[in-house]
């Protein structure tokens, strides 16, 4: 460019020259904008306009055609009117011919639309309708007044219609309008014919009985003239153009060039314009095309397949469509050209008060300047805009330095916001994800027990909503499992997570930890197998809250990530520690399942850190390695992690236990002391399980304590010995092959005895499987891993025992019994409302019920603050027996 090549140091800019002007040149622009703008806006408008006048034409025909295909339809339920009746009255043996003549008349005269329907007829084969007569054809018409009309004309009002029995003039069977009806499953429309000087056409409809049988024929002949008569005189556009309409086979129909071809249903092969065209419109539906200069717009009359065509000139279309789209361009470029001139006038006189301040703004000499004129050629080859460009190159060095001093500034304030943002960013991300994997899990349970409380609070009876309470009570476990593990994640940040050890059976908490664990593996189908070396020892002294809890997160998340294939939990015992009496005991859980990449390993113990698809990820908080990490710490272990992708995982640890040669002591001290036995004569007790070590552990515990125990490996063989021995209280695991603890249990009720303790322990510890086994006659349901303490306190309760502690002779401290309550209970029918509101599960008004009560008769307060007590505490089971000793004999 010119200005490149300038020197801005001592410019001198007054008088711009006129043919170099920004005006000028912008004025020449346009007008060759204009110019090509109009060209193209002519072309767009006349296409606009031209496709506009040919929907018009389509539009119209349609209209014309949805006319005709009316009437056609009318027709057509006459015919199927007049069948629909044929087959109701067929069913009345007692109708005679005369009866059927009289219902074709009564269609005939009271047709919808008398200009087209001509006749009406149905013709019966092999005796389907009068019985007595093989054929029968009654035809009603309206006489033409010729020569040749056949049958014999009606008496007043109705001599203008003829009636005829087909049979008396043709053997119709043979004729081929018969046959191709019967042919037709559905309404057939005949070619057009010619009848006494009219065109006609029949549709004609099979007639067939319930069982498809064929019975006839119904017909209506339909004056096409009459059809063809109100398109003779229509225009298609600008009062111009006329309508044709041609036959299935090709014939004329309707021709307003010459009424006579369309009388004699001339082909259109005769008519040369028509047939140039005829391949095109008798292959599509619909469309419209252009020949030798006139439009033909066509569309098929759906009822008959008659092809109506809309013709005129393409010059009626074109020359409208010319007028406007030029006019209207022409108006536009001239209102153009004026807006432009005034314009440039504007800009020039706005111009020139910038010029001259460029013009100062030139002379200004700088540092360095050379002093060099400007040629005056070179002036001359400037406009307006040249000047401003030479005027901001100027001020563009003068802000250069200012600009790149600015620049070094923002890098080194960019550089030191970016590392904080980093910073930020991260603390952000991780605790936006804990958020909304917080909010997710909290909301699921919290949905489930708001949604069945807004229910059960409408409701009038509760019983039905039992299944309403087990969603609640199986989500409010969810929350407070979520709740535990963030107090445990604040423990940790506070440094206050403490552990808890005591004595425990090894082998039997392993084996507990693996049953919790299978019941979610078997759910996915994915196989969990349990490896425990045979020299693990019996006792050990730890934290087994802690231990299960890292376990079953390090199972879990090993489930969770497997789809195909299997987990393996493994246990070992790797060394002993003579000295201090400890074992150092290797955990490992290995998995087929999608596995980690390096990246990935690198991030699993950080909190609220997850890895996996996000189908996966929504399902925790990623606080369990967190947490787990952390326990092992405190238990003197470290992590050992191996993955690889598409291959598994495995988390393995270990960690030194101190053993417990007398781990079962410790399992049966209470607070009043060690149990070392129970008065009263001895006890039997049946334990059923598939399992060695859960037998063994019962059985260690109890064996001391003076029972005497028989082991059963199922349910079958546990049946097997309560044929041999009426034991005192039976001990089953639910899930057993042969027979499980459920049919075990409804064995023993229906075929042994009612009142037989028993006591169900299984690793499923959800509502549902607890509501199974007291259902199938269990008295008591306790979860796996067993804890010792709650099953001594069960055989308590149901065997009724007192025991026997360990302590100084001097001291008596007295046994825990249960004392039966001394009541004065009313009488039954005083409690019929307390009855209705237990049935309904109203608790609110048990209690209200119950106040009353007590205030009618205060002898019956003690009774009344039971109930009070029991519905407090929601125990309808207790409340229910409670009310059945009081309706027992006293």
């Amino acid at each position: 460019m010119l200005i490149k090549s300038l020197n801005f140091k001592t410019i001198k800019l007054s008088n711009v020259w006129q043919f170099s002007s920004i005006g000028t040149k912008l004025l020449l622009s346009i007008l060759m904008g204009v110019l090509f703008s109009s060209a193209i806006m002519s072309f767009w408008l006349y296409q606009v306009l031209n496709e506009q006048a040919q929907n018009e034409i389509r539009q119209t025909l349609q209209a014309r055609v949805l006319d005709i295909d009316r009437k056609l339809s009318n027709v057509e339920q006459h015919v199927q009117g007049l069948a629909t009746t044929l087959k109701t009255i067929r069913q009345n043996p007692g109708l005679t011919a005369e009866d059927y003549q009289q219902l074709v008349f009564n269609f005939f005269i009271n047709r919808p639309h008398p200009e087209l329907i001509m006749g009406t007829s149905f013709g019966q084969i092999n005796g389907s309708i009068i019985r007595d007569r093989q054929l029968f054809y009654p035809y009603y018409f309206l006489d033409q007044q010729g020569s040749h009309d056949i049958g014999e004309l009606l008496p007043p009002p109705h001599e203008n219609i003829r009636y005829v029995d087909i049979t008396d003039v043709e053997f119709y069977p043979q004729i081929r309008y018969y046959q191709d009806a019967m042919r037709n499953d559905q309404l057939l429309w005949l070619d057009p014919f010619d009848w006494h000087g009219i065109t006609m056409t029949s549709a004609l409809y099979p007639f067939k009985g319930q069982a498809g049988e064929s019975l006839g024929i119904i017909g209506n002949d339909v004056n096409v003239t009459a059809i063809t008569d109100t398109v003779r005189n229509h225009e298609v556009i600008h009062d111009r153009g006329y309508f044709v309409i041609i036959s299935k086979e090709g014939n004329l129909l309707a021709y307003p060039p010459d009424l006579n071809k369309a009388k004699n249903r001339v082909s259109y092969e005769n008519i040369p314009e028509i047939k140039n065209i005829w391949s095109d419109v008798s292959a599509k539906n619909s469309g419209i095309l252009i020949s030798d200069g006139t439009i033909w717009a066509y569309e098929k009359i759906p009822s008959t397949e008659w092809i109506m065509l809309a013709v005129i000139s393409q010059k009626v279309v074109v020359l409208p469509v010319l007028k406007i789209s030029l006019g209207t361009a022409l108006v536009s470029a001239m209102i153009i050209l004026i807006v432009v001139l005034g314009f440039v006038q504007w800009l020039n006189r706005r111009l020139q008060p910038i010029i001259d301040q460029c013009d100062q703004l030139a002379q200004i000499k700088t540092e360095g300047d050379s002093g060099m004129p400007l040629d005056t050629l070179a002036t001359q080859q400037m406009d307006e805009l040249d000047v401003l460009s030479v005027s901001f190159e100027r001020m563009k060095n003068q802000l250069q330095e200012s600009f790149l001093m600015l620049e070094r500034r923002v890098q080194e304030r960019t550089a030191q916001l970016a590392t904080a943002k980093e910073i930020a960013e991260s603390a952000n991300q991780a605790k936006s994800q804990f958020l909304a994997n917080m909010s997710h899990e909290l909301r699921t349970p919290l949905n489930g027990i708001l949604g069945y409380t807004q229910v059960m609070q409408k409701a009038k009876d509760l019983n039905q909503y039992r299944k309403g309470v087990e969603v609640i009570q199986q989500a409010g476990s969810h929350l407070l499992t979520l709740i535990n593990d963030i107090l445990d994640l604040a423990k940790i940040e506070a440094q206050k997570m403490e552990l808890f050890p005591k004595d425990f059976h090894l082998p039997s908490f392993l084996v507990g930890v693996t049953e919790i664990a299978k019941v979610k593996a078997e759910s996915k189908g994915v196989v969990l197998t349990f490896r425990g070396a045979h020299d693990l020892p019996e006792g050990i002294h730890g934290d087994e809250k802690r231990l299960r809890q890292v376990l079953l997160n390090l199972l879990s998340n090993s489930i969770k990530f497997t789809d195909v294939g299997q987990v393996i939990f493994e246990v070992t015992r790797l060394s002993d520690d003579l000295a201090n009496n400890t074992a150092k005991i290797r955990f490992k859980v290995e998995d087929t399942g999608v596995g980690m990449t390096p990246e990935q390993l690198d991030k699993i113990f950080l909190p609220f850190e997850q890895v996996g698809s996000q189908s996966k990820q929504v399902e925790g908080t990623g606080l369990g390695l967190t947490i787990s990490r952390q326990i092992v710490t405190m238990m003197g272990g470290k992590f050992e992690v191996e993955s690889a992708v598409g291959v598994g995982s495995s988390f393995a640890f270990a960690v030194d236990l101190p053993l417990a040669a007398n781990w079962m002591k410790t399992a049966v001290v209470f607070d009043q002391g060690k149990v070392i036995g129970y008065e009263g004569q001895q006890k039997t007790v049946l334990v059923v399980d598939d399992l060695l070590v859960n037998r063994l552990v019962v059985i260690e515990i109890l064996k001391p304590l003076g029972f005497t125990l028989v082991e059963a490996t199922n349910g079958k063989e546990a049946w097997a010995e309560l044929q041999k021995f009426v034991p005192d209280l039976v001990i089953t695991d639910i899930l057993m092959p042969e027979m499980d603890g459920y049919q075990l249990a409804q064995t023993i009720r229906a075929n042994y005895a009612q009142d037989l303790p028993i006591i169900a322990a299984s690793a499923s510890v959800s509502v549902a499987d607890q509501g199974l086994a007291i259902a199938a006659g269990c008295n008591d349901f306790l979860d796996k891993p067993l804890d010792l303490q709650k099953l001594l306190s069960a055989i308590q309760k149901h065997l009724k025992l007192t025991w026997i502690y360990e302590q100084d002779e001097a001291v008596n401290v007295p046994t825990t019994t249960i004392e039966v309550e001394q009541f004065v209970f009313p009488q039954p029918t005083e409690l019929v409302a307390i009855y209705q509101a237990v049935e309904i599960g109203d608790l609110d008004a048990v209690e209200e019920e119950a106040e009353q009560l007590a205030a009618a008769n205060p002898t019956y307060r003690g009774f009344c603050d039971r109930l009070i007590n029991l519905a407090a505490e929601f125990d309808e089971k207790a409340i229910a027996q409670l009310l059945t000793d009081c309706a027992a004999p006293q």
